[in-house]
């Protein structure tokens, strides 16, 4: 029985803070870290000797701060069009559909924690027999995180391989920035 409650009281805080977010706002915010901290990497070299040149610097502390500010632009412009994506659900009356999804998203990663969580204590010998027979829903989360693991498997692929267009498409838009920066040097 007490399972049961923690399942209740994990799945019902996930979905009332994903309902409360959205799928946009849950998957972008996820997303948005991985995203800018690639992006930092890629383009704050890029940054740094701007910001050099523009302060007539060549302080090793620049590439930090060039480091900073890439990173802080491309959390402001993703969640800027985040905004504006939820802008758009709302005013085609969808918003309903974001809020539901980010609900089942954010109640299955809570569903998840709450499977770990008791497969950890399964293992240390915490949970007794009787428990788990008296649960109506411990054999579904026992078998949850080998249903998500098969899950992952199966897009793994597809996100490796958005990640390396990803990472493709920054290191082209990175190399152009360079050619136009060397270009307007060679003009003046």
């Amino acid at each position: 029985m007490l399972i049961d409650i923690l399942f209740l009281v994990f799945a019902g805080f996930g979905f009332y803070t994903g309902y409360n977010k959205g799928i946009v706002r849950t998957v972008v915010t996820a997303f948005s870290l991985i995203l800018a901290v690639l992006a930092a990497f890629r383009f704050s070299p890029f940054v740094t000797e701007g910001l050099m040149s523009v302060f007539n610097s060549t302080s090793s502390s620049m590439f930090l701060v060039g480091f900073a500010l890439t990173f802080i632009l491309v959390i402001l412009a993703i969640r800027t069009l985040v905004k504006l994506m939820e802008k758009g659900f709302k005013a085609a009356n969808i918003n309903f559909v974001n809020k539901i999804a980010g609900g089942l998203l954010t109640g299955a990663i809570a569903t998840l924690v709450l499977s770990l969580f008791l497969w950890f204590g399964d293992n240390a010998g915490l949970i007794n027999n009787k428990a788990k027979q008296q649960s109506l829903t411990y054999e579904s989360l026992e078998a949850f995180p080998g249903v998500v693991k098969d899950f992952a498997n199966k897009v793994k692929p597809k996100a490796k391989e958005f990640y390396e267009k990803t990472k493709d498409s920054i290191d082209e838009s990175r190399e152009k920035a360079r050619e136009r920066e060397e270009e307007r040097k060679n003009q003046e």
